[in-house]
């Protein structure tokens, strides 16, 4: 196994392909296949978290799917706040408020997914847009 020094990896060049683990790194129009519900005995502080399967619709990526996870019932109110704030993210990015008549699952978008920044083997979602969205490489997030 090889042993890498992460100062030695430049993240923020654009046209560096990233191995990680979970939905590809890039701008990817993803589909929300799923969402769900799911206690983790080992962690008590964080019950009935929210768990959503997003799938890359277009692309070379097209298929690839991974699970993410939304603490919005945590017992830490920093944490639920962050989670509920990124929710809202998905309600403006697909035009449509989420509740239980109107879950997320269904719900097209496109998400800016990048390597975890302590764990770069891992993806993150950092952004979410509507679905006729082009990314531009200079472009931050808008919301």
């Amino acid at each position: 196994m090889t042993d890498y020094n992460d100062n030695e990896i430049d993240f923020s060049t654009a046209d560096v392909e990233i191995e990680s683990k979970g939905l590809p790194i890039g701008f990817h129009k993803a589909m929300a296949l799923k969402q769900f519900y799911k206690n983790n005995p080992k962690k008590p502080e964080n019950p009935n978290m929210l768990v959503v399967t997003w799938e890359v619709v277009e692309g070379e990526a097209k298929g690839k799917q991974g699970d993410v996870y939304y603490n919005v019932n945590h017992s830490i109110p920093k944490t639920a706040r962050i989670a509920k704030e990124t929710v809202k993210k998905i309600e403006i990015a697909t035009g449509v408020v989420v509740d239980k008549e109107n879950p997320i699952k269904g719900r097209v978008c496109v998400l800016d997914i990048r390597p975890q920044k302590d764990n770069p083997q891992y993806s993150e979602i950092k952004g979410y847009y509507p679905e006729n969205y082009v990314a531009q490489q200079s472009e931050g997030v808008p919301f």
